[in-house]
């Protein structure tokens, strides 16, 4: 296919796919397949995704709006058409959200768990509600005027607040505004004697907001009216100084900046009058185009804890509201103290979380006290509050080896996190590196090097995801452990230069490393496989990956397919590939799989005639992955462990009840209709119901 076909809207607007994505883990919480909790949960999950996508990538194109950016994306889009073309999805996608929620508030009824209105109360509830409110609720709250002039105090990113319309006692023509923030208390208050039955907080407020200003400002305001807000500020960290000495100090210095950020959101109660909209428009400095007005209950923090207070009632039955569990496949051999005579004799492939986490933790765990180990090598993106991972490198640092960690303090939302980790470490002797102010290291490897009287043998752990033993419960990921030396030597050089001891390798012996080398790699593998279909051997590109947007990556997609090179993407979330367009992209298909585990593993498989070429990766195929990030693409050669892989992606690809097939004109499509779909199982769940049997 000549590049002059290659026309602007054959690719899809990143914002738009991405909002398509979020609209599929919408029909987790709509669908009436899913267990009641889980299905809450989904729905709590798309706010917190909407919220961080906002946060950033619609930051980005309100920043770009606002400098007069006009240049067009691969869709045609100009940054302005594409804000409006958001706004627009994002209120379609909050009032649906909503019509969700009330769906989900009958379905709790239903099981007697009601979530009230103070309005329907009864005497003794409202009593009681009314006692909380004077006890607990009332001295938490700290109200400010609000001043005619800028500037208004801070207020928190991502917290709800109380704006209350009053006028003077003296003059009740003059019109002052007030505000408060939802006290840090739990939103849902549970009544006393009915186990069963709860009220959000801002109900209780709203019924006694005259009652606050009255005492708080001593009669001098009547209060005629009272709406709830929240705000999102503009959260991306972009590129930090690149001649800065200390990017930790600089990442500090960044998230400081952070909480001064312009509002770019404003969600607020619906029935709010123009007059308080305009007046928080203007007070907070945010477009009224970026406001939106939602009915009902909105902001859906207090599911969690509402799943916990059911699922820890003993008088309601929450077997059926739940996913069933599953026990991991355990491989023993890993998990006690011979694991590194196991590893040297074979390499092994583990699929999480069908295959237990424990194996990754007892990798750390004996290598911290094994007395032969003199040195652990780790990259560390995103880990738990509480890493058992951590935990063993300090002690392996205690008990005298030399640990180096790198610690990516720029893993957006992490940072602080991280930085909180980078300083525990290096407390305990270990060796601390946090990249570099225009790199983030996205690689998931590690290395522990052991000496036994002359012979110094070498293991290496590779990974598709985070070294978190807790997101291993419910990402999909592959863990690899090898004794080849090429890969552990590959390790080592990769770190030399994360220690700023060499120039970033330009060859290595099996491991692909962005941003030098993977973007070429993988375009040598698409072009040798269109080369090897002219040639008469049937060829196939299978890809799994988060995220796929990169223009050039899609281009030679695009390309093999025109020549009749058929390509499976299955892609849980954004891409702005577009398939099954006549003379462009024919023979590729795009699957999509969202259900109880997210997606997470990312596989590059080439097949040509009999034979294939498979590779894991820590790598999506986006700009940011390709061109301003370390990653690691890593082969699988031994046989048995690449046909594993890909039965895997071959069922998953044949999977009927979780997949959505992308089509030309960019929309999704369910492959099987909730009805029909009764009859199958979802691939996840036959992953760990066969997990479970050892399988």
């Amino acid at each position: 296919m000549a590049d002059t076909l290659l026309r602007q809207h054959d690719f899809m607007n990143r914002e738009i796919s991405w909002l398509s994505f979020n609209d599929r883990i919408l029909d987790l919480a709509d669908s009436p397949r899913i267990p009641l909790l889980e299905r809450a949960n989904f729905l709590k999950i798309t706010q917190s995704n909407l919220d961080e996508w906002y946060m950033i990538r619609v930051a980005n194109l309100i920043r770009e709006v606002n400098s007069g950016d006009k240049h067009p994306d691969k869709s045609g889009m100009a940054p302005n058409t594409q804000l409006n073309q958001v706004r627009k999805l994002v209120k379609k996608q909050l009032k649906r959200q909503n019509k969700i929620w009330t769906k989900l508030k009958n379905c709790f009824e239903n099981l007697g768990i009601k979530i009230l209105d103070y309005q329907k109360l009864t005497d003794d509830e409202k009593s009681y509600a009314d006692s909380y409110f004077e006890t607990t609720i009332s001295p938490l709250i700290e109200i400010e005027l609000l001043p005619k002039d800028l500037p208004w105090p801070e207020m928190e990113n991502g917290d709800m607040y109380f704006i209350v319309d009053m006028v003077s006692s003296s003059d009740q023509t003059k019109h002052i505004f007030a505000h408060f923030k939802l006290p840090s208390l739990e939103r849902l208050l549970k009544f006393k004697d009915q186990s069963n039955q709860f009220i959000l907080l801002e109900q209780i407020i709203k019924a006694h907001y005259q009652d606050i200003i009255s005492t708080k400002f001593k009669g001098r305001f009547l209060a005629q009216s009272i709406y709830l807000y929240r705000i999102l500020k503009d959260m991306d960290i972009r590129s930090l100084p690149k001649d800065s000495d200390n990017t930790e100090q600089a990442v500090e210095i960044a998230i400081e900046k952070r909480e001064a950020s312009p509002v770019i959101f404003l969600a607020m109660d619906a029935n709010a009058p123009s007059k308080v909209l305009k007046t928080l428009t203007h007070a907070l400095s945010v477009n009224p185009l970026n406001t939106f007005h939602i009915s009902g209950d909105w902001d859906y923090d207090f599911i969690s804890p509402l799943c916990k207070k059911i699922t820890d009632n003993n008088q309601i039955n929450t077997e059926k509201l739940h996913f069933k569990r599953h026990s991991p496949h355990h491989l023993s051999e890993l998990e006690d103290e011979h694991i590194f005579e196991q590893i040297q004799k074979k390499d092994y492939l583990l699929h999480h979380p069908y295959d237990s986490y424990d194996a990754i933790t007892n990798f750390f765990q004996q290598a911290a006290v094994n007395p032969s180990v003199t040195e652990i090598y780790i990259t560390i993106y995103r880990t738990s509050k509480n890493s058992p991972i951590v935990k063993a490198l300090a002690d392996a640092a205690k008990n005298g080896k030399t640990v180096h960690a790198l610690i990516e303090v720029k893993a957006r939302f992490d940072e602080e996190h991280n930085i909180e980790i980078a300083d525990y470490l290096r407390g305990t002797g270990v060796n601390v590196y946090t990249s570099f102010p225009d790199l983030k290291i996205h690689s998931k490897m590690a290395l522990v090097v052991i000496e036994e009287g002359d012979q110094k043998i070498e293991l290496a752990h590779l990974a598709t995801g985070n070294y978190n033993e807790i997101t291993a419960k419910s990402y999909t990921d592959f863990s690899f452990f090898t004794s080849q030396k090429k890969y552990c030597t590959d390790i080592k050089r990769i770190f030399k230069f994360i220690e700023g001891k060499k120039e970033l390798p330009s060859k290595l012996n099996k491991l692909v490393i962005a941003p030098n080398m993977l973007r070429s790699k993988l375009q040598h593998e698409i072009k040798r496989t269109i080369k090897k279909n002219q040639e008469g051997e049937k060829s196939e590109i299978w890809i799994k990956c988060n995220s796929f947007s990169d223009y050039k990556i899609i281009k030679e997609l695009y390309k093999a397919s025109s020549k009749g090179v058929r390509i499976h993407l299955l892609i849980r979330g954004l891409t702005t590939a577009i398939p099954l367009l006549p003379n462009v992209s024919r023979h590729l298909h795009i699957h999509s799989i969202v259900g109880r585990l997210l997606e997470h593993s990312r596989i590059y498989i080439f097949k040509t005639g009999g034979s294939f070429r498979c590779f894991l990766s820590s790598a999506d195929m986006m700009p940011r992955n390709l061109d301003r990030r370390i990653e690691t693409l890593f082969p699988i050669e031994d046989e048995e462990l690449k046909k594993r892989i890909y039965k895997i992606f071959e069922r998953m690809w044949d999977d009927r009840t979780q997949s959505y097939t992308k089509k030309s004109d960019g929309s999704y499509t369910k492959r099987i209709s909730n009805k029909n779909a009764q009859k199958y199982l979802p691939i996840q769940e036959q992953f760990l119901i066969e997990a479970e049997k050892g399988k």
